[in-house]
């Protein structure tokens, strides 16, 4: 998980929220830029069941732009948080 959006911990917080719903994250970091407007997923072939379980999960809404499958085979799905996310921040610390 990548925050792409600047609020201080949101890839934290999310995170934990998404380890409750059963993922499994592995990683959080900051995005090269904080000015990412929009979330976005991306992910490796064979992982379009686990993007759609993630789908369901997260509290903002994603269309096929925001969805990037990638051609390679490592098993990953990135997730970069941007500003779409921020107004449901509320509901992600709640979970924790």
């Amino acid at each position: 998980i990548s925050n792409g959006n600047g609020v201080d911990g949101m890839a934290k917080r999310l995170g934990n929220y998404l380890t409750q719903k059963g993922f499994k994250v592995t990683r959080l970091r900051n995005a090269r830029s904080f000015n990412h407007e929009t979330t976005k997923i991306f992910y490796y072939n064979g992982y379009a069941q686990d993007v759609s379980r993630l789908l369901m999960e997260i509290p903002v809404e994603c269309d096929e732009k925001n969805l990037i499958q990638l051609k390679q085979t490592v098993k990953h799905i990135k997730i970069l948080i941007g500003k779409d996310i921020i107004p449901y921040d509320s509901e992600i610390s709640i979970s924790m």
